[in-house]
C-alpha cells in the first residue's frame, strides 16, 4: 500500500502582506512544502518562477506608484531600491539582490534547484505557513505560464523584436549574452592591458554574432539556445512546411 500524498501547504511572506487585517492578508500564497530551517520552503520550478515573477510585478507596480509621487524618477527608483529587493530567475538559479537595501555588498543570494528539481527557498523572505482564505490569490503548478506558450510566443518575436528575443531565450537557456565593448567595460571597472581585453573579448558572446543586419537572431544561435533550454526549435514560421 503507498503511503498517502504529502498535504500540500501554503506559504507566504512579509513583502506580500496588504494593509489593514492586521497584517494577516497577503496577496499571493504559495503552494509549496516546509523544508527543514525554518522560514524556508520547498517550492517545485513552476512555483518558484511565479514567487520571481511576482515579485518582479511588485516592484514595477511599486515603482510606478513613487514615480507619480516624484518630480524626478530617478529619486523615485532610490525610495523603491530602500526596501524592495531585486528578486530575478537567471536561467536556473533565482537571484536575490539586497544589497540597496541592506547598504551590505554581500547581501546578494542565489539559489540552484535541488537534485530533484525542487528550490530550497530563503531569499531573505522569511516564508509563513498561512490559509488559503488569506491571501487573494493561491498559486501552484497549474498558475504559471505554459511552458509552450512561452516558447510560441518567444519564437514569434524573433521576427518582430530580435534583441528583445535574444535576451529571453538566452535566459531561458541559462547563457548570459551582452552588448559590450572595451570602453564600456572599462568604464564600469579600469583600463585593460591589449591582453586583457582580449581574453575578455573571446569569453563575451558579441551582440552582433548573434543579430545579423536585418535585424533577425541567427539561425544557429537559435539552434543553440532552444538546445540548452530542452526546447524543440520550428524551423519554418508556416506550420505546415
Amino acid at each position: 500500500m503507498s503511503p498517502p500524498p504529502a498535504r500540500r501547504l501554503i506559504f507566504s511572506h512579509y513583502l506580500l502582506r496588504l494593509p489593514g487585517h492586521g497584517g494577516a492578508r497577503r496577496r499571493i500564497g504559495y503552494h509549496a512544502a516546509p523544508a527543514a530551517t525554518p522560514g524556508m520552503i520547498r517550492a517545485s520550478r513552476a512555483v518558484a518562477a511565479q514567487i520571481a515573477a511576482d515579485l518582479q510585478a511588485l516592484r514595477a507596480e511599486t515603482l510606478a506608484a513613487a514615480a507619480r509621487r516624484e518630480q524626478f524618477y530617478d529619486d523615485a527608483l532610490v525610495e523603491v531600491d530602500s526596501h524592495l529587493p531585486r528578486i530575478e530567475k537567471h536561467g536556473e538559479h533565482l537571484v536575490a539582490d539586497w544589497r540597496l537595501v541592506t547598504g551590505d555588498r554581500n547581501a546578494v543570494r542565489a539559489t540552484s534547484p535541488d537534485p530533484d528539481g525542487r528550490y530550497t527557498l530563503d531569499l531573505g523572505l522569511g516564508w509563513q505557513r498561512v490559509g488559503a482564505g488569506q491571501c487573494d490569490t493561491v498559486r501552484d503548478d497549474t498558475t504559471g505560464a505554459s511552458p509552450l506558450a512561452d516558447a510560441s510566443a518567444a519564437y514569434a518575436s524573433c521576427f518582430t523584436d530580435a534583441p528583445a528575443a535574444l535576451l529571453h531565450l538566452a535566459g531561458r537557456a541559462g547563457i548570459a549574452v551582452a552588448w559590450l565593448d572595451r570602453d564600456a567595460i572599462e568604464a564600469g571597472s579600469r583600463e585593460l592591458t591589449d591582453e586583457q581585453w582580449a581574453l575578455i573579448r573571446d569569453q563575451l558572446d558579441q551582440y552582433h554574432e548573434h543579430v545579423s543586419g536585418t535585424g533577425t537572431v541567427n539561425s544557429t544561435f537559435l539552434d543553440r539556445i532552444f538546445a540548452r533550454a530542452g526546447l524543440e526549435r520550428r524551423t519554418s514560421a508556416n506550420p505546415g512546411e
